[in-house]
């Protein structure tokens, strides 16, 4: 009966044995699982501050390139009504040479059709010189 007691004592021993070595093998995965696990979580976080940083770069660019766009647009503007008043006062001082000229040519001419020419020279210098003081000239 000893013999048996004891031979029933190493099965459940071997027994034992086998569900520790079950479980430690287990508990060695899951460790490993875990180191992995980490291992990922830091790459991911490395990869989102490199994202982040890459996100706030592009913002920056994306900003200077809007502002530097903005200036164009006001050096484009500038650059616009400078030209426009140029073209004003040339159609200023054009309009007020016919003026002169009709008007000249209209007292010294004795032909009263030239005079009627002449006097239609005056309006439509006279309209000219009016849309110019309409459209910014002063």
């Amino acid at each position: 009966m000893q013999y048996i007691l004891f031979a029933l004592l190493i099965v459940i021993a071997a027994a034992f044995a086998i569900i520790v070595q079950k479980k430690d093998r287990k508990i060695q995965e899951l460790l490993q699982e875990r180191d992995r696990l980490r291992q990922r979580a830091e790459q991911s976080e490395q990869e989102t501050k490199k994202l982040e940083a890459l996100q706030a770069e592009i913002l920056r660019e994306s900003r200077e390139k809007e502002a530097a766009q903005a200036e164009l647009c006001r050096q484009a503007k500038r650059e616009f009504s400078a030209e426009t008043e140029s073209v004003q006062n040339k159609i200023w001082d054009w309009a007020n040479t016919i003026h002169l000229y009709a008007s000249l040519a209209e007292e010294e001419t004795g032909s009263e059709a030239v005079k009627e020419k002449q006097r239609e020279i005056k309006r439509s210098a006279e309209e000219i010189l009016d849309f110019s003081r309409f459209s910014g000239k002063i």
